[in-house]
């Protein structure tokens, strides 16, 4: 799989540089300990470090109810002869869960083939593709971000709703959610995770994603919000299977290409007062070219984040993931544009190709929640969307 890089491709808009890139005390989880009260097993802490109930050890528990696939849970009871323990519901595969239940005193384990596919320690129910939705595969690097399938669902909603579906028709729809810890894999980019881990399993051949998004703090992406790639499946051209993606990319000519963007989630927009990478807080004015290039501005608090005065009333300060929202419609849409940066909003070679009709637009006027147009058009040039909706193709 390629993908492409070229950092020199950008747009400045307002305080914010957006890249395109094409191309100790806390205990969690399955740690167990005894406790000092006979024939009781203390169990385990949760995150927030909440106690579970005590276990007793001459019978065995399944926090689940059973043979659940669907949800993953803990047993408590008897691993071997006289230890007692616990076992956790695992994926051993893409397809296959590791079930853990009761039988007697004692843990067993199954495994079951999942027909949606397995994630989290459970089945997922059975994803069913629909008209109009663009098969997503989102990947979480857990390393860098401590966000679930909930938060995942609000982004994708504010993208869905403020416009991918008021400007086509279509909308985002995450067929696969995998969030995993780079270090514990042993990989240093989700594109070794792909190539690696997820593309390995066979079955991954028949239901490839339309889009894949990697929330990575990869450095690129810390800085400027998020950038854009596109992979190329070449083992997948005339392929016994026949794969066929609806939303074909026009950056790679004869390749079956799918687009893909790697993505800081809940970027700071308008930051104030940070160090030159942009990570940590280094002063309570603004410095290195922050607020329009104002040094020395008193940073005020929004959003959780320290942030430029002058931006706190700005479309993108509105709400947290406004930003990650544009910017994961802003990177789809640059496989379907040509000519890099200047495929952006209000560029020369956009006016030229829009003609007539950039005239229009401004004469409709702007669409609410929006303060300019190309917020309303995520900063791309109105033409990239017709090209992206043009691109659409129906698959058997």
């Amino acid at each position: 799989m390629l993908s492409q890089l070229n950092l020199s491709d950008f747009i400045q808009t307002k305080n914010h540089v957006r890249v395109c890139v094409i191309i100790g005390v806390l205990v969690v989880g399955g740690l167990a300990f005894y406790s000092t009260d006979a024939g009781l097993f203390q169990g385990r802490l949760t995150k927030n470090l909440k106690l579970l109930p005590t276990y007793d050890e001459n019978k065995c528990t399944d926090i689940d109810g059973g043979k659940n696939y669907e949800e993953a849970g803990t047993v408590y009871g008897k691993v071997g002869r006289s230890k007692f323990g616990n076992k956790t519901d695992y994926c051993s595969t893409r397809t296959q869960l590791t079930e853990y239940y009761c039988d007697g005193k004692f843990i067993k384990e199954e495994k079951y083939l999942c027909g949606g596919g397995c994630g989290q320690g459970g089945c997922k129910k059975e994803y069913q593709k629909l008209d109009n939705v663009i098969d997503t595969l989102v990947i979480v690097d857990s390393d860098d971000y401590d966000i679930d399938s909930s938060d995942i669902e609000d982004l994708f909603g504010i993208a869905n709703t403020l416009w991918l579906q008021p400007k086509t028709g279509f909308k985002f729809g995450v067929m696969d959610l995998k969030i995993i810890s780079f270090t514990e894999e042993g990989i240093t980019s989700f594109h070794q995770y792909l190539d690696k881990k997820y593309f390995k399993d066979p079955e991954s051949k028949i239901s490839l994603p339309e889009y894949i998004v990697a929330f990575d703090k990869d450095g690129v992406s810390e800085i400027y919000g998020g950038y854009s790639v596109a992979y190329q499946f070449f083992w997948l051209i005339d392929n016994e299977e026949g794969y066929c993606t609806e939303f074909p990319a026009i950056t790679t000519i004869n390749k079956i290409s799918v687009p893909g963007a790697i993505i800081d989630y809940g970027h700071k927009f308008g930051i104030c007062g940070y160090d030159i990478l942009q990570k940590n807080i280094a002063s309570e004015v603004s410095g290195n070219g922050e607020c329009k290039g104002q040094n020395g501005i008193a940073c005020v608090v929004k959003n959780g984040y320290q942030m430029c005065p002058d931006f706190v009333d700005e479309f993108y300060a509105k709400h947290p993931l406004y930003f990650t929202a544009d910017t994961l419609v802003h990177e789809l849409l640059h496989s379907y544009s040509e000519n890099g940066s200047l495929d952006h909003f209000g560029t020369y070679v956009c006016n030229e190709a829009m003609g007539e009709k950039m005239k229009e637009l401004e004469d409709n006027g702007i669409s609410p929640p929006f303060d300019t147009l190309d917020q309303e058009y995520a900063v791309m040039c109105p033409n990239a969307w017709e090209n992206f909706k043009n691109t659409q193709k129906f698959c058997d």
